[in-house]
């Protein structure tokens, strides 16, 4: 398991269940931080996920709203 940084998520979909959906494309969301679940962060989302991967991802999701 692995803390990852998701960058730009617009605010219309800042829900933890659209997270969710956006990251269940690639792994596993197992807890998201509490700047999340308050709103203090809207920049980005900092995530845990379950991966098989390495310690460096890099991915993109397009995700149409």
């Amino acid at each position: 398991m692995i803390w990852a940084q998701c960058w730009g998520i617009p605010l219309e979909v800042w829900e933890i269940e659209n997270i969710r959906k956006i990251v269940a494309t690639v792994e596993d969301l197992i807890d998201v931080d509490d700047d999340v679940d308050e709103r203090r962060r809207l920049d980005r989302a900092r995530i845990l996920i379950k991966t098989p991967r390495r310690p460096m991802i890099h991915h993109s999701v397009a995700v149409h709203i």
